[in-house]
């Protein structure tokens, strides 16, 4: 299998709704082909991403997301071998946040 056709069968692994259970709310990513839409609470923020790496392995892309606001950024995800959590890890300044999501169903759309 070539290094483009891994890329895709990486990012189909992607699609879906994912959910992180936080104490006092959820956050959940609707992510489909183009968009990965965060709702919570009080927003959502649709952002646009751009597959840029993914490892030998298959398990790990590297992505680059454009929120509305223009503001762009590198997410570097981890999908788990059983395809049922993906850990995201985002750099902001000198520091990294890592956050482990759960995947909830198929759907690409919020409800």
């Amino acid at each position: 299998m070539n290094t483009l056709q891994k890329m895709r069968d990486l990012a189909s692994s992607l699609l879906g709704h994912w959910v992180i259970k936080r104490k006092k709310h959820e956050v959940h990513y609707y992510i489909d082909n183009n968009c990965i839409l965060m709702v919570d609470a009080s927003r959502r923020m649709p952002m646009a991403y751009t597959i840029l790496a993914s490892s030998s392995d298959g398990r790990n892309l590297r992505v680059n997301v454009t929120t509305p606001f223009n503001k762009g950024h590198d997410k570097f995800l981890q999908i788990a071998s059983d395809g049922k959590s993906l850990v995201e890890t985002i750099g902001v300044l000198d520091t990294s946040i890592t956050t482990r999501w759960e995947y909830v169903d198929s759907n690409t759309k919020a409800q």
